[in-house]
């Protein structure tokens, strides 16, 4: 009972975390980075079940009340799984280069599939040609044969400009892999010895609990 109840707690923060981004679209991808922090902090407490429980039962019910949230579909299908790939990889592969790479190439699989899904069914084509028209107008380019060029289809239903924007969105996925892979490396140093040790003043945590 004790542990369910911790349980409730993780996922309600991790909703309400989530929630910002329904306000403020613009905190999607931050909202879901914040989220994903407590998930690895579960992780840390309680174990790997413990943890993906609190990221499935998040992911759930952020979909349930928050269909339309764009932070909760990066939760769900980049962010939230992330620090517990890392903990796997890191403790079980001993090469740490071979272990950010296989991060790095999840992340950017599940952050990709966001993209497309954004693309498909949030960008229309007059959204694209408006973009285009700007892009033109701004360097004084003649947008016409652009737009005919960007426009044409080129694979997975995506026109040549929306393959353009969705491997540019990759390369920073898998760029911005390495950048969390690295900050939750720091962070589980960073919360062992300096939050938890509070936490245990508070009675927050026990001091018997075994990080696993």
């Amino acid at each position: 009972m004790h542990l369910l109840t911790r349980g409730a707690i993780y996922t309600a923060l991790c909703v309400a975390l989530l929630s910002l981004s329904y306000f403020f679209e613009s905190l999607d991808m931050a909202a879901a980075l914040l989220a994903s922090v407590f998930v690895y902090i579960a992780r840390l407490e309680h174990g790997a079940t413990f943890s993906f429980t609190i990221y499935l039962a998040t992911s759930i019910l952020g979909f349930l009340l928050m269909s339309l949230n764009t932070g909760v579909v990066f939760f769900a299908l980049a962010y939230g799984w992330f620090p517990l790939l890392y903990a796997i990889t890191a403790l079980k592969i001993r090469k740490p280069w071979f272990a950010r790479f296989l991060t790095g190439l999840a992340f950017t699989a599940g952050f990709s599939f966001v993209v497309i899904l954004f693309l498909n069914v949030f960008v229309s084509e007059m959204d694209m040609t408006d973009y285009i028209s700007g892009i033109c107008e701004f360097f004084s380019l003649d947008a016409t044969p652009i737009i005919e060029k960007f426009s044409a289809p080129f694979i997975l239903g995506l026109s040549t400009g929306e393959s353009v924007m969705f491997l540019g969105y990759a390369l920073f996925a898998f760029l911005f892999s390495l950048l969390l892979y690295t900050f939750f490396n720091k962070f589980t140093l960073f919360y062992v010895y300096k939050i938890r040790p509070r936490l245990e003043k508070a009675g927050v945590v026990k001091n018997d609990t075994k990080n696993k």
